[in-house]
């Protein structure tokens, strides 16, 4: 086994010019052993993980560039495999990373019951809700200083007493400043400026939400150079190109720095959540059960399937190795959802149209239909599915995409190719803007030759499969988790399918 040298890890911590070489000879696969060594050691994997992010940007940065200057197919796809093998190495840094926590928040239920009585929560959120906040009561605790908040956890944690607000002057006014001017102090600091306060944990939500909005302008702004870039020629060419070059820079910088920004607020999230834990460790598990007792009294048929659907599926849950960290949980959740659905009663909700409703008159074209399709995983472990607005849904197995943008891709073709949607004009919603771009460029141009990136034979087929479509369909981009209805069914449809 190849030994790390303390050296060269503190050499590497402390110089993100060379730890930026070392992980590019790790993507090239040019790497000596001594470097791969000290680049895996468990004190540069936060550090490691910042360098892959940004070199993945600048490899979607010379795709693109490549692209808009008419290169090969072969310079594409070597690209493309770059851009993939960095995409890979930071998937599996920062999963590695997560497994490394010490102190998971909520690491979730043990044992049968505590994990049927998890599942009736999520199934009828409010409603245990209720029940459980009853039970609270009746142990002389306060619910309202025990239900976590979905945000401003700072001042929610100072105003029940969690934590003491330690605000500094700085931190008081950056959060004293409006939009426009937080916005400002959050640009200096991506120019490399420093800002006093802006890694307090009084400021680390507002912090992190800026960056997270910031990305959303900059990858805006990317978009439309990139298409203008398509119609100009010469000087003004060259001029659009140089821009994005610089947007590329200053996405991979964002991303980065936002990462490092989530990371401080999620750990002031967990400060909060292991002192509500630890304040309520001894009566919460009787909590839990009496709310589910009082539920279940009102629903019996839905406890009954909650209790066989987890028990089916016992086989995941109950057995050494099983970790709720990273995506185990919710996949999870959302087997058993799925196990579960035929007894939940029916939520309905604006998005939906009911299928009572009667047809069109006759010679007139119904309205397109809006499907939402998502895709989760690939390679080995990958499932999508879709989800449309008269309720019907559909997901399964999506092994053949190579990237995540190639899953997304098969997503969208699958539904559009989808037996029993043939007879709709179909519009489609994705949060993959690379993979709604991708499949609306090639129906404008009527071939899969013409999509804007390199993609595996087996993707490049069902492009070409949905592109035979006899009903019309287009792709349109929408949030992701930005609370859709038919975006969140049919995310939760994908990870239930990588099963």
């Amino acid at each position: 086994m190849v030994q790390h040298s303390a050296a060269v890890i503190a050499s590497l911590r402390d110089d993100f010019d060379a730890l930026l070489d070392a992980c590019w000879a790790e993507i090239e696969g040019t790497a000596e052993p001594e470097l791969l060594a000290a680049l895996h050691a468990p004190e540069l994997r936060d550090h490691r993980v910042n360098a892959l992010y940004y070199w993945e940007t600048l490899l979607m940065r010379d795709l693109c560039l490549t692209k808009l200057r008419g290169g090969n197919r072969r310079e594409r796809a070597e690209l493309a495999e770059l851009e993939h093998t960095a995409q890979a190495l930071r998937i599996a840094a920062a999963v590695r990373l997560r497994e490394d926590r010490q102190q998971p928040r909520r690491a979730g239920p043990k044992g049968f019951e505590q994990v049927c009585v998890w599942l009736l929560s999520l199934l009828l959120p409010q409603e245990y809700e209720a029940a459980f906040g009853a039970a609270m009561t009746a142990c002389d605790l306060d619910p309202a200083r025990t239900r976590l908040p979905s945000h401003d956890w700072w001042r929610w944690g100072v105003e029940r007493g969690w934590i003491q607000d330690v605000m500094t002057p700085e931190a008081a006014h950056l959060l004293s400043l409006d939009d426009e001017a937080f916005v400002a102090q959050v640009r200096r600091a991506l120019a490399g400026q420093a800002v006093p306060g802006a890694e307090s944990p009084p400021v680390a939500e507002r912090w992190q939400g800026a960056f997270k909005e910031l990305e959303q302008q900059l990858r805006a702004e990317l978009d439309r150079t990139v298409a203008a870039a398509r119609e100009l020629v010469d000087d003004a060419f060259e001029a659009s190109l140089t821009r994005i070059v610089e947007l590329y820079g200053e996405l991979a910088e964002l991303r980065v720095q936002r990462r490092q920004a989530t990371r401080r607020y999620l750990g002031m999230k967990d400060t909060i959540v292991e002192l509500v834990d630890a304040a309520t460790e001894s009566v919460r598990e009787w909590c839990c059960s009496t709310a589910a007792e009082e539920v279940a009294r009102v629903h019996p048929l839905l406890w009954s399937r909650v209790r066989s659907a987890v028990w089916e599926h016992r086989g995941i849950w109950d057995r050494d190795g099983f970790t709720w960290l990273g995506n185990s949980g919710g996949v999870l959740a959302d087997s058993l959802r799925l196990a579960v659905r035929s007894a939940t009663p029916p939520r309905p909700h604006s998005e939906m149209v009911s299928t009572a409703q009667p047809p069109p008159a006759a010679g007139v074209a119904p309205a397109p239909l809006t499907v939402a399709t998502d895709a989760s995983g690939y390679g080995e472990v990958g499932g999508y599915g879709w989800a449309a607005e008269d309720g019907r849904t559909h997901s399964a197995t999506c092994v053949e995409g190579r990237s995540s943008v190639e899953s997304e891709l098969i997503a969208i073709c699958e539904t559009a190719t989808a037996p029993q949607l043939s007879d709709r004009e179909l519009r489609i919603l994705s949060d993959c803007e690379q993979a709604v771009v991708a499949i609306n460029t090639a129906l404008r141009r009527r071939t899969p030759e013409a999509l804007p990136f390199p993609v595996s034979d087996k993707v490049f087929d069902h492009v070409a499969r949905a592109l035979r479509r006899t009903v019309p369909f287009r792709a349109t981009w929408i949030q992701g988790h930005g609370g859709h209805p038919l975006n969140e069914e049919a995310h939760r449809l994908a990870r239930a399918a990588r099963w």
